[in-house]
């Protein structure tokens, strides 16, 4: 079985441990933090910028199951004095207690001799009790530092470049007593908080059944049948050929359970006999109108107009307006080694596959040739990234939001869910 290793949730849950959550405003920190706590179901908040009516309106928006404790105490309207012994007792209850923010707790108190003892006090006391300390700061006080040397545990949450969008992310840099085995995380807020769980690239399993995919719109069935002539999808060089492979697979699956024809065409790693057999697992046997294909891009040389002709009339021997799925792989070598006959097919099943109303969804690696020639005459452009174990998705041409793929193998589930 494949080991995640310890979630940022159960770093931030642990018995006795003082974590410190820190990222620039609007990072998501607060957010963080209320997940804590709904895994936890029982805390105490105390917040020094928000009032309470605003953190419990946020803890709806992280998990709207949420039945725990969840006591906030604003110090916009409370009495700081009062702050110490209530984290105290909230420790001594076995709760997670949340301090949000140290930049805000010593506000105006920047000596390093000010500051010690009042995090000595609560570190120790955090030490002896059951329950586990949350401090989140933007590190605007020099507290900051020096919890970093201190705290048991340090969580980072920031964005990250992906595929011209941004993606929340999460990071473990510490974890004094584990080690860390994943250190990062993506999460994103729709109706609910959606934090995105690894996929274990080196053991993928193809599902015995698969549910529909829930398309974006730009990639929706409909639409790439309008579009009628090529839809490339440049997949980069960080995804693993196994996982492209699934998600080409998946997307065949797909098709044939929404009823369309298809045609998939193997790369050179695949073969005929075990791509139907995975196509018929993964659609529990809807597979009567399923093309598989082996071509042998050597004929294109020979006879490009009779390559093309014989292509096409494969293509249309499932039905008509038919898909075809084809992984660029299969032509590299031709396009690398004569790229004025590929140029010359391209053209000519791009035509041929126009008339007869067929959607081509190609695939390949960014940098290959194929891709560079046949981005030339697609009608729609997308692009594939995997990052620390999570596989995105976004449509270049028409511009579209930018997705993360969530599989779900055992439910034979993908959830594209967007990123916002």
């Amino acid at each position: 079985m494949y080991s995640e290793g310890r979630s940022f949730l159960d770093v931030l849950n642990t018995p006795s441990y003082v974590s410190l959550i820190e990222g620039k405003p609007g990072s998501g920190k607060t957010t963080i933090a209320l997940a804590a706590c709904a895994q936890k179901g029982s805390c105490t908040y105390i917040s020094y910028s928000e009032p309470e009516a605003s953190i419990i309106k946020k803890m709806k928006l992280v998990d709207p199951d949420f039945k725990g404790k969840l006591s906030v105490v604003s110090i916009m309207t409370g009495n700081p004095a009062n702050v110490f012994s209530t984290i105290s007792d909230a420790l001594s209850k076995g709760e997670i207690v949340t301090v949000d923010s140290l930049d805000a707790m010593f506000y105006g108190i920047n000596g390093e001799q000010e500051i010690r003892p009042f995090l000595q006090l609560i570190y120790g006391t955090a030490k002896v009790k059951q329950g586990s300390l949350v401090l989140i700061s933007e590190g605007l006080n020099p507290a900051s530092n020096q919890v970093r040397f201190v705290a048991d545990a340090i969580i980072s949450v920031d964005y990250e470049d992906i595929l011209e969008g941004k993606a929340r992310r999460v990071s473990i840099v510490k974890d004094r007593d584990f080690y860390i085995e994943n250190p990062y995380s993506y999460f994103t807020m729709g109706k609910r908080l959606a934090i995105l769980r690894p996929l274990d690239r080196q053991n993928l399993q193809y599902p015995s059944k698969v549910e529909l995919l829930p398309r974006p719109p730009e990639a929706m069935p409909e639409y790439e049948l309008n579009v009628t002539i090529n839809v490339v999808t440049e997949v980069k060089r960080t995804v693993d050929l196994s996982i492209y492979s699934l998600y080409k697979l998946w997307v065949a699956a797909d098709l044939l359970l929404r009823g369309y024809p298809v045609n998939y065409v193997i790369s050179p790693f695949e073969s005929v006999d075990s791509v139907t057999k995975t196509l018929e697992k993964m659609t529990g046997g809807s597979t009567k109108r399923l093309n598989v294909l082996k071509f042998d891009p050597h004929g294109l040389e020979k006879d490009v107009r009779s390559y093309v002709k014989m292509a096409s009339d494969s293509y249309l021997s499932v039905g008509a307006r038919a898909f075809v799925i084809v992984d660029l792989l299969s032509y590299e070598d031709l396009a690398v080694r004569n790229p004025a006959i590929y140029e010359q097919f391209l053209k000519e099943i791009t035509e041929m596959d126009s008339k007869n109303g067929i959607s081509a969804l190609l695939f390949g690696y960014e940098g290959f040739e194929t891709i560079r020639m046949e981005k030339k005459y697609a009608a729609s452009i997308r692009e594939m990234d995997f990052r620390n174990g999570t596989l995105f998705w976004r449509s270049i041409t028409p511009q579209g939001s930018l997705y993360a793929l969530e599989f779900k193998l055992n439910e034979g589930k993908v959830d594209f869910i967007r990123v916002v």
